[in-house]
């Protein structure tokens, strides 16, 4: 047993901890430049710079640990007798090896800082000074910078020897390169969660890696260290599980589907095809780069990602009239539904007998169309809202809460999350009108022209417009964006927005199912 953690600790100390040691060098001493507080500070603001962490740090540490794996020898396993215990080793080892890791990257860090002047205490927390935030936060926790730096090198330690033992046993149930897949996702996770300037990323365990790496991302929001060290404990327990109890079982991504019958995969081609998805992302490419100069003239460039968000989906209210807003509430809106009753014009005419043959029952027609019409909604709406968040994230916007509108207090994912539910809800309701139209009158012209009729009522000077569901989602018809941008101007509560569009898509769905599917073959 002895004899195999030696030999994989050797196995570790190759000239790629030197390459370790020299990006470490360079790092630090880029840093080293023109850092004007203590020797304590500059070890402890190092070993807590996340861009360090997640640009070199971590890339070598998945590169180490996946040149490290290799096949299981069979005259060691014959030797010990146990699989579990010769993982057991081989974990030990890897907590070695993460323990060399990380205290030659100390090593060289101490090294670095030497001639700083020394001192004992953290600095005062009204300084003004942005490049030392990380220091600040963590001076609210300690009272000497040395128990930061040891409790974030501990954290490190336990938090790379969990994930390196995690993906030895990726790596001893699949393949090598599924274990170069998930670890290259990971990583990309990593930067995203830490370029997106999002923290609620970062909140996400198991996909998102970085608070069990980064100490100081753990002190960012209540409850984190339980979070992480629950999380990390069942990695560690689901990992010992699976080697205990299926280590001689062979895994395969081999996946047996169920086909799916009737005319449900037809259908799901048509609305599905590369054609309609590429209308689409262009649409939310170009609602984009329509929204963000005009959110920069707007805050002069001090927005957040909040503000866009709101800027973004502000859609049109009701006593007034603003040609861009409304265009773009429109475009957003009725693009998806248009496609939809492109899909249902072609189905009425190449509808024929062996189409209707292999339905089970007419009633198959109606959940069909219903559903995989459902489900391009759906896609569409989480596209359309997390695609407008990639935008600002990589542009650089800090996430934060509303600023263009005073007195508004939400998150970030709240706003994302009543947006989403908002918009499907309303597209959902849009396309079950134009479904009940299109059944009652054969004409998909007229039922896509009458829903885009409703949206003449905006012009009305008409309180009672307010109540008109289309375009209901926007953030302009919600009460309290509403009174802090404008007040006077009508809006209704986000209760009453929700019954209402509920309600009523509830009650068109339930006719088309039970009754009004019948009206397709008469």
């Amino acid at each position: 047993m002895t004899a195999v953690l030696l030999r994989d600790v050797r196995r570790f100390c190759t000239p790629r901890l030197v390459m370790l040691m020299l990006g470490c060098l360079l790092f630090s001493l880029a840093k080293r430049k023109g850092f004007s507080y203590s020797y304590e500070h500059f070890v402890l603001h190092m070993l807590s710079d996340h861009y360090y962490i997640t640009f070199f740090m971590v890339p070598m540490f998945l590169y180490i640990i996946y040149s490290h794996l290799e096949d299981d020898l069979d005259y060691v396993l014959i030797r010990i007798k146990k699989f579990p215990r010769y993982f057991a080793v081989k974990s030990a080892a890897i907590g070695v090896n993460i323990s060399i890791f990380v205290l030659l990257q100390l090593a060289v860090i101490l090294a670095v800082g030497l001639g700083l002047p020394g001192g004992s205490g953290f600095p005062p927390a009204d300084t003004q000074d942005s490049s030392i935030e990380v220091l600040l936060i963590l001076g609210g926790y300690f009272q000497y910078p040395w128990q930061g730096s040891a409790l974030t090198v501990l954290h490190m330690v336990l938090g790379l020897s969990v994930l390196g033992s995690s993906f030895m046993a990726m790596h001893h149930f699949f393949e090598k390169r599924w274990v170069a897949i998930i670890t290259v996702g990971l990583f990309f996770l990593m930067v995203y969660a830490m370029k997106s300037k999002i923290p609620e990323l970062t909140r996400i365990p198991f996909l998102f890696i970085n608070n069990y790496i980064i100490f100081m991302y753990n002190l960012t929001f209540p409850y984190s260290f339980w979070v992480t060290y629950i999380s990390l404990g069942m990695i560690a327990g689901g990992t010992a599980f699976w080697i205990c109890r299926y280590w001689n079982k062979e895994l395969k991504w081999q996946l047996k589907w169920r086909k799916p019958r009737g005319v449900l995969p037809y259908y799901g081609a048509q609305l599905f095809s590369a054609a309609n998805a590429g209308i689409l992302i262009v649409l939310i490419v170009l609602l984009s780069l329509w929204k963000w100069p005009q959110l920069q003239n707007l805050t002069g460039g001090t927005g957040t990602i909040a503000d866009w968000m709101v800027y973004t989906f502000w859609g049109h209210g009701h006593g007034y009239f603003r040609p861009s807003d409304f265009l773009a509430m429109m475009l957003m809106n009725s693009a998806p539904v248009c496609l939809i009753a492109v899909f249902l014009q072609r189905e009425w005419m190449d509808h024929s007998t062996p189409l209707t043959i292999r339905l089970a029952s007419k009633r198959q027609w109606g959940c069909s169309v219903v559903g995989i019409s459902s489900l391009f909604l759906l896609t569409y709406t989480v596209l359309l809202t997390a695609g407008s968040l990639l935008f600002p994230s990589f542009t650089g916007l800090p996430a934060g809460g509303v600023t263009i509108l005073p007195g508004i207090e939400i998150s970030l994912s709240k706003l994302w999350l009543y947006i989403t539910a908002m918009k499907g809800l309303e597209l959902l309701f849009q396309f079950l009108c134009m479904l009940l139209i299109f059944l009652w009158s054969r004409q998909v012209t007229a039922a896509f022209g009458g829903i885009v009729l409703m949206y003449a009522f905006y012009f009305l000077p008409y309180g009672w417009t307010q109540y008109v569901p289309v375009g209901m989602s926007s953030l302009s018809q919600h009460q309290v964006f509403a009174a802090a941008a404008e007040p006077g101007v009508p809006a209704l509560s986000g209760q009453v927005i929700f019954l209402i569009m509920g309600l009523l898509t509830i009650i068109l769905a339930l006719y088309i199912l039970i009754y009004g599917y019948k009206r397709r073959f008469r």
